[in-house]
C-alpha cells in the first residue's frame, strides 16, 4: 500500500510489541508505538501498559479522520468501542473514521447479551459489509461455538471517500466535462 501510494500514512499501535513486526514498513510513512487502544487514558510512569483513547491519539497525531480504522482488542471491544461512538451519536456528528475493521470476540456471550452494542454501531452509522470467521481459532477450538469473527463496517454517515467522492478541484473536469 504505501509502495503504491504517495501520500498514504500507516499508524500502528500494540503494547505487547515494539515493532510492527514486518521490514516492508520500514518507511517514513509507517509510525508504529507500543500503546494500548483503552476506553480511558493510562499512559502515567507507574502505568504498566501505555493506554489511550482513539480521541487522544487523534489529537498527539494530529488527525481529524482515519480512512480506515483496524483493531484487535482481545475482547476489550466492549468496553472500548462504546467510549469512542457515544460521544458521536449523542452529538449527532460523523464519526472520524471511513471504515472499521475489527475482530469481535463474543466468548460466552448469546445474542441478546450484545444486541444493544450491536444497535450502537448502526446508530453511529456504522454498516456491516463483510465478516469472516476466525478459522485459526475455530480449528483449534473444533467443535466448540465461533466466537472469533473479522467484521468489516462502513461509516455511511458524514463524508467520506468510502462513500462519496472527494470536491472536485478547480478546473477538474466532471462527468467527462
Amino acid at each position: 500500500m504505501l509502495e503504491r501510494t504517495q501520500h498514504c500514512q500507516v499508524w500502528g499501535y500494540d503494547y505487547r510489541s515494539n515493532s510492527f513486526g514486518s521490514s516492508r514498513l520500514s518507511s517514513y510513512r509507517a509510525h508504529f508505538f507500543p500503546y494500548g487502544l483503552a476506553s480511558s487514558d493510562a499512559h502515567g510512569p507507574h502505568d504498566d501498559h501505555k493506554l489511550y483513547t482513539l480521541k487522544t491519539l487523534m489529537e498527539l497525531n494530529k488527525h481529524s479522520h482515519i480512512d480506515v480504522l483496524k483493531i484487535d482488542l482481545e475482547g476489550w471491544e466492549f468496553d472500548v468501542l462504546p467510549q469512542i461512538l457515544q460521544p458521536y451519536i449523542a452529538s449527532g456528528e460523523p464519526l472520524p473514521f471511513g471504515q472499521l475493521l475489527i475482530e469481535l470476540h463474543t466468548w460466552e456471550k448469546k445474542f441478546e447479551d450484545f444486541l444493544s452494542w450491536w444497535e450502537m454501531f448502526e446508530a453511529a452509522g456504522l454498516r456491516p459489509f463483510m465478516t469472516e470467521v476466525n478459522l485459526v481459532y475455530q480449528n483449534y477450538n473444533r467443535g466448540k461455538s465461533t466466537d472469533l469473527a473479522e467484521y468489516s463496517f462502513i461509516n455511511i454517515k458524514g463524508s467520506n471517500i468510502f462513500i462519496s467522492d472527494p470536491p472536485a478541484a478547480t478546473g477538474d473536469a466532471v462527468d467527462g466535462v
